[in-house]
């Protein structure tokens, strides 16, 4: 059994849980609160349902300046306490958004009119750094603590499923969508990308019958979770999308001569360890913010840049989920980022091979060819090194031109 330990609290986990994994966010309220809660479990999302038909927009409130939909005629969107129009910059455009001080937000009344068993909802918002939990959605009319939270740079569906972290920068505009199966299952992504999911046995991501849903605004169980922000965008269908559907979702409408990224860097990284690491995520169409979730602790994106950089320490390899954003949508892409306790690459000196190590420095090395791999008779030792420099230069004088050579690196205790 690992103990995780948050503040003074700590949670056992169940056998199996990792004994080195990312840091469990945001599975109890602030230090105080935690006593009165029961423990959130995480959702591991492995794999999605079969793909699922198209389903139909039943509901786009676009606040360009009212809070009536565009599509069909559902009911109207409501101001809660000093929210207002006002004018945003969302990917790079400046809208017309819904915007309000922390404490208010919106409202939608008999929202079980367009949340039945299975659908879709799709928020296009930005929240302020505020608590470290945000209140975004309210499925019960303020009277649970239940729903949908940001958390730091988390979403936490209280008390049921927490994300990887890393998803979320304060004061961006991203782009979360909801989705309920009629089988009760919910997942929850950022940008496309899916960050939680759960099996809503008790109906929690569901209004009751004639309530309306809130937004932003905290409950009255335990208030005050909540951040200022806007709301550039939001939708409802009819159904649940598949997670392809969700990963396809434009963001700003009528936006013109503008298409979603592409993203176009390897999806591969490799480094060091203890040695500077960078890795730029580069794309077309010039996204206005990138994302990630899965990071290392060590690494840190730049999120107007898509620039990945830090000071690993040990090897290891994480599979992180970057996301390229603008306006038309969102490209994602799934980067193996792995980092090794040394290196050797292969270059030349004149007419003779060069080997490149890099490595920690004052640590001893065997380096040994073959004239093919598997080698048919073992490695033959070339010469034993210490590296005193990283990266430091391997000759091998022996070596002509003629015949193929491989080499490695042994480190030596």
């Amino acid at each position: 059994m690992y103990p995780v330990f948050e503040g003074r609290h700590a949670r056992r986990e169940p056998p199996g849980f990792p004994a080195v994994a990312a840091p469990l966010q945001s599975v109890r309220r602030a230090v105080g609160r935690a006593s009165r809660r029961t423990a959130c479990a995480l959702a591991v999302l492995l794999a999605f349902s079969a793909a699922l038909p198209a389903q139909t927009v039943v509901a786009d409130y676009r606040l360009g300046g009212t809070l009536v939909s565009s599509v069909g005629t559902p009911p109207a969107l409501s101001f809660l306490g000093n929210a207002a129009f006002a004018t945003e910059v969302v990917d790079g455009f400046a809208r017309t958004a819904a915007a309000f001080p922390a404490g208010d937000g919106l409202a939608l009344t008999n929202a079980s009119a367009l949340m039945s068993n299975s659908y879709t909802m799709v928020l296009l918002l930005r929240l302020e750094t505020g608590s470290g939990w945000r209140r975004v959605i309210d499925f019960k009319n303020r009277t649970s603590d239940l729903g949908l939270y940001l958390v730091y740079d988390n979403l936490n569906f209280f008390n049921l499923a927490a994300g990887a972290g890393g998803a979320v920068k304060p004061g961006a505009f991203i782009q979360v969508a909801v989705t309920r199966e009629p089988s009760g299952r919910v997942t929850a992504y950022v940008n496309g990308s899916p960050e939680l999911a759960f099996d809503d046995v008790n109906g929690d991501a569901l209004p009751g019958t004639g309530d309306p849903l809130i937004l932003f605004r905290d409950d009255l169980e335990y208030p005050n979770d909540h951040a200022a922000g806007a709301l550039a965008r939001l939708r409802f269908f009819n159904g649940s999308l598949s997670a392809a559907q969700v990963a396809a979702l434009d963001r700003l409408d009528g936006v013109t001569g503008v298409t979603a990224p592409v993203i176009g860097s390897p999806a591969e990284a490799n480094g060091i360890a203890g040695a500077p690491f960078r890795f730029q995520v580069a794309a077309t169409q010039s996204p206005g913010d990138f994302s990630a979730t899965g990071l290392p602790d060590w690494a840190s994106l730049d999120h107007a840049t898509g620039l990945i950089a830090g000071a690993p320490l040990v090897p290891g390899t994480n599979l992180v989920r970057v996301s390229a954003n603008n306006a038309a949508g969102s490209a994602t892409q799934t980067l193996t980022l792995t980092i090794r306790l040394f290196a050797l690459t292969a270059g030349r000196v004149g007419d003779a091979p060069a080997l490149i190590l890099e490595g920690p420095l004052n640590r001893s090395y065997r380096i040994e060819h073959a004239p093919a791999v598997p080698p048919p008779s073992g490695w033959i030792p070339l010469t034993n090194v210490t590296a005193t420099t990283s990266p430091y230069t391997v000759i091998d004088p022996s070596h002509g031109n003629a015949d193929p050579r491989f080499y490695r690196a042994v480190l030596l205790e």
